[in-house]
């Protein structure tokens, strides 16, 4: 299998910089007075009379934020897109991110449910609803990666696996990130992967709760109504 290609030289700028952004001790804010670093050339950043680099962007953002934000999202695009990119052409399958996931998510639940994996359970791996999972399940299937079969138990259940094709798709899938992993750390030191893991671990952290905090408002207001 082809290794991912040159990837050392973006793969060490984008965690070198979020390295040192998220390096700082927790007990100083990012977003301080002092704080002296910044993620990236932002053109609307001026010194005060005091010497210290602080504005304010057009959207309401500070520079560091404003500069932060773009990381962010160009990051989490740059991933999407080079995840996909790679996938089709090492598999040679038209396959999006979002339907690699899937498989990846029906194997999984393979794994530890032998006796059958429904498509509720497949939405419950991924964090989807059943809805966007029965979506998925079609394209997947009419794409020749997921088969389903009537349940030996009980024939009004049916069961997702994955056909020959889908089960190279996920090999692919995780070896890729395999290699990414293995990329993106290569070039860092030991306290470097400390700290980018670190920061890693709040922005999840975050994301998360977010996301529960989101659910649970959605359901309470469907209870109201």
């Amino acid at each position: 299998m082809t290794a991912i290609p040159a990837a050392k030289s973006q793969a060490a700028t984008v965690t070198a910089t979020a390295a040192s952004a998220f390096g700082r001790p927790a007990s100083v804010s990012c977003l301080a007075p002092s704080a002296s670093f910044h993620v990236g050339p932002n053109p609307q950043a001026r010194s005060d009379s005091g010497g210290t680099v602080s504005t304010t962007a057009p959207d309401g953002m500070t520079s560091f934020e404003s500069a932060f934000n773009n990381l962010l999202v160009s990051t989490f695009r740059s991933i999407e897109r080079y995840e996909e990119s790679v996938l089709r052409e090492q598999s040679g399958m038209n396959i999006t991110i979002a339907e690699a996931h899937f498989i990846e998510a029906v194997a999984r639940a393979q794994r530890d449910n032998p006796e059958g994996v429904t498509v509720t359970l497949a939405a419950e791996t991924l964090g989807v609803s059943p809805p966007t999972a029965t979506a998925a399940v079609n394209r997947l299937v009419a794409k020749g990666l997921i088969e389903k079969t009537r349940g030996k138990k009980d024939a009004r259940v049916v069961n997702l696996s994955l056909t020959r094709e889908g089960e190279k798709a996920y090999r692919l899938h995780a070896v890729f990130h395999q290699q990414l992993a293995h990329a993106l750390l290569h070039d860092l030191s030991a306290q470097e992967c400390d700290a980018l893991v670190s920061g890693i671990r709040k922005v999840q952290a975050f994301f998360s709760t977010s996301t529960d905090q989101a659910g649970a408002g959605q359901t309470q207001t469907h209870q109201e109504v």
